[in-house]
């Protein structure tokens, strides 16, 4: 049986700088109840032995998992404000963001070739950072391709996109040429609303949205 003798504390429970024999202590900024936390984590003592042995190894929730693949046909000219406006009779658009307007709306993209889309589901909250950096190349979409799905379920039928009022996530480059997070979430009863959002703005996207990607 591994015993571990209990480490010397200076002031409010922490570790004193010498707590260990023969020099200090590396994690010093650590007291009892996080140490004890910790092994309730691992399962008590033999956990503690397990992970310390190599049997037992942590492995990083993943922040998004693949659910679903969707085709994307060929464009070959897309002009946002024909179709992003609540006047638009084949798809039910009831909001367009402000931002929306600014950086998206007089977009005209054109040579789009034709791919396959990813939809993933944000298994954690994340900033759009972290998101970016597990997507690496494969971040970026279009409008044209985020209306090819919205074509898909205009009136918010089931499919590929949430219509649980949780939000679609496509990042798009806007004509400041700056890369936007662009959402399309479906307000029952209502219909689409389609908004943009500084990826440098520290909101935090909750577990459960979806993120589009290539």
């Amino acid at each position: 049986m591994l015993h571990f003798a209990a480490p010397r504390t200076s002031g409010r429970g922490k570790f004193s700088a010498n707590s260990r024999e023969g020099g200090s202590m590396k994690y010093g900024e650590l007291n009892l109840g996080q140490i004890e936390a910790i092994v309730n984590k691992l399962g008590g003592m033999d956990g503690v032995q397990r992970l310390l042995s190599g049997e037992l190894v942590f492995k990083a929730v993943e922040l998004l998992r693949q659910i679903a693949t969707v085709s994307s046909s060929a464009i070959t000219k897309f002009v946002a404000k024909d179709v992003f406006t609540t006047k638009n009779k084949s798809v039910k658009i009831y909001f367009v963001g402000d931002n929306f307007k600014k950086v998206m709306l007089d977009k005209v993209e054109s040579g789009i070739e034709a791919t396959t889309l990813i939809v993933s589901k944000l298994e954690k909250a994340s900033l759009d950072v972290p998101i970016l950096s597990e997507l690496g190349d494969r971040a970026e979409t279009t409008l044209g391709q985020l209306y090819g799905l919205l074509m898909a379920q205009p009136n918010g039928e089931a499919g590929s996109l949430l219509t649980n009022g949780y939000a679609n996530i496509f990042y798009i480059r806007g004509i400041d040429g700056n890369l936007w997070a662009v959402v399309a979430d479906w307000s029952s009863g209502s219909g689409w609303d389609v908004s943009a959002h500084s990826i440098g703005f520290p909101r935090r996207w909750s577990a459960g949205h979806q993120v589009v990607s290539r």
